[in-house]
C-alpha cells in the first residue's frame, strides 16, 4: 500500500499554515491509479489554499513496484550536502536502512538494492524506462521449445 501522512506547511509565498498530505511511498501494484498522479507531477505537490502558490515538497519518497521487483528512492537534492545523510550509506552507495528490513528483505529482495535519485523528474523517467522494458519484453514472440 502507498504510505501518506499529513503535515503542516507554511506557504513560502503568503505564510499561511495548512495541513498538507505528503507521500512517503507508492506501490503501483496495490494502488494503480496513483501511478498516474506520479506521472502528472502531483505527488508531494504543495498548493496553497489561500494564494494558490504551488511548489514541490522535497521529502524522501520511495516508489516500489512489487510485480516488477524494483524500487526507486528519491532524496531531496540538498541531502548530499549533509554529512549525516552521507554517513547513512555504505561505501557501495547502499542505504544502511536496508539492514533493518530483516525478513521483508527476503520477501522483497528488490528493496535491498534501491535505485537512488535526487530529482523527481529522474524518478519518473526511470519508472517510464522500466515500464517500456516490460512492454518490449511482452511484445517479443515466445520462444519455441527445442525439438
Amino acid at each position: 500500500m502507498s504510505e501518506m501522512e499529513t503535515i503542516e506547511i507554511s506557504c513560502p509565498e503568503c505564510k499561511e499554515k495548512q495541513a498538507t498530505q505528503v507521500w512517503r511511498s507508492l506501490n503501483p501494484c496495490l494502488d494503480p491509479g496513483d501511478k498516474a498522479l506520479l506521472f502528472a507531477g502531483k505527488i508531494n505537490l504543495f498548493r496553497c489554499e489561500r494564494c494558490s502558490y504551488e511548489a514541490f515538497i522535497p521529502i524522501d519518497f520511495i516508489y516500489h513496484d512489487t510485480a516488477q521487483q524494483y524500487c526507486v528512492q528519491f532524496y531531496p537534492p540538498h541531502s548530499v550536502e549533509n554529512a549525516e545523510f552521507i554517513n547513512s550509506f555504505t561505501s557501495d552507495g547502499l542505504p544502511t536502512w536496508v539492514d533493518s528490513l530483516g525478513n521483508l528483505g527476503k520477501q522483497a529482495p528488490h528493496l535491498l538494492w534501491p535505485h537512488l535519485v535526487f530529482d523527481m523528474g529522474e524518478l519518473i523517467r526511470y519508472v517510464k524506462f522500466r515500464d517500456r522494458l516490460v512492454a518490449k519484453q511482452s511484445a517479443l514472440p515466445e520462444k519455441k521449445a527445442a525439438a
